[in-house]
């Protein structure tokens, strides 16, 4: 279910956190409030579409939901993400970012938005810095259409192990409406759960005090991932005032995509002890890789050196037990090693999740 009525939202990859596939369906109830006329708990279905190749993201989703006082909503949206190298460091990138949302309710009160525009990334250590600019169309639940535009500033950091921080400030404007929002977001993951904390504000026209969500997720085996999610949204551009949210579902992965892919392939990377207290690394990648590395929140995202042994990539690591967000670096591409379990980075991308043992 998409939470919030018309959302855009631009499906930001960085490099090297990518090639991932997803099809899945989520079915689920809701309890929320978009507008007097639709409001209460609703039964849902959700299918989602996603790809990441490289530097390149794509997600499509569409849900159905169907309120017990006889009240349906139909949404859909989608994004997409395309970056290019721009600094021999390959520490900078940009590109274009685009996304789409539409929703059609009961009595025909029919809204979206679409915008694009260009994305700049660069790295530094551990952290991702971002910006970016829109322009699009906003249509009200009054049949109004309205011109957008938007500017955007993120920032997120990656101290080392399962947490992560981000902080993002952003100012739209669409027609008289002028407003700042500022966000923050904390997420902490392991192997088969999560958890994110959302927090904002926003100051200017459609100011209504903070809003912010919890959601947690388990994924006990490959192809099932359980997902709860509750909190309160702002209002919107479209015209639905703000409101609370309670959801609880299950996500169901088709064979081949997102986390199954993983569960019916071989291990790709292998952790095992070294000698004098390191940490050998073992990664199996395509045969006409001439050059690798390894990359982690151990030491900032600094590139380790892979040697070849036979058909495999060996570093001996100092790390010490916990859990470690990684990628490997594949003739200067950021990657993760195929049938690796990719873990969402928050910003649309994939990184895998190195665990060392005691």
């Amino acid at each position: 279910m998409i939470r919030r009525p018309a959302a855009i939202a631009a499906l930001v990859v960085f490099p090297g956190l990518l090639r991932a596939q997803e099809a899945s369906v989520f079915l689920g109830a809701a309890h929320a409030r978009y507008a007097d006329s639709l409001s209460g708990t609703a039964a849902f279905a959700a299918v989602r579409l996603g790809t990441d190749t490289r530097l390149r993201a794509a997600r499509l989703e569409a849900s159905y939901s169907r309120f017990a006082n006889g009240a349906w909503a139909l949404q859909a949206g989608g994004q997409t993400t395309a970056l290019w190298s721009v600094a021999p460091s390959g520490r900078i990138w940009a590109g274009i970012a685009a996304g789409a949302g539409l929703s059609d309710f009961v009595g025909g009160s029919a809204s979206g938005t679409a915008a694009g525009g260009p994305l700049v990334v660069w790295r530094v250590r551990s952290s991702y810095l971002s910006a970016g600019a829109t322009g699009g169309v906003v249509r009200r639940i009054d049949s109004i259409w309205h011109g957008l535009a938007s500017g955007s500033l993120r920032w997120q950091w990656a101290p080392g192990g399962p947490l992560r921080v981000d902080l993002g400030v952003s100012g739209t404007a669409a027609d008289t409406q002028r407003f700042a929002d500022l966000s923050t977001a904390l997420r902490f993951s392991a192997t088969t759960a999560q958890a994110l904390l959302v927090l904002g504000a926003r100051a200017g026209d459609l100011a209504d005090g903070l809003w912010g969500s919890v959601e947690l997720d388990w994924s006990p085996v490959p192809i099932l991932r359980f997902e709860t999610a509750a909190g309160r949204y702002p209002r919107d551009l479209t015209g639905f005032t703000d409101g609370f949210f309670a959801q609880a579902g299950v996500r169901v992965y088709a064979r081949g995509t997102g986390r199954a892919t993983a569960a019916r392939r071989p291990a790709a990377l292998v952790v095992e002890p070294g000698d004098g207290g390191l940490v050998r690394v073992r990664v199996r990648l395509g045969p006409a890789v001439a050059e690798a590395a390894i990359v982690g929140d151990w030491n900032a995202w600094n590139p380790v050196p892979l040697r070849r042994e036979g058909r495999e990539w060996v570093a001996d690591l100092q790390l010490a037990p916990g859990l470690y967000r990684y990628a490997i670096v594949a003739d200067g591409v950021w990657i993760l090693p195929d049938g690796v379990a990719g873990m969402d980075d928050g910003f649309g991308g994939k990184v895998g999740m190195l665990v060392v043992r005691m």
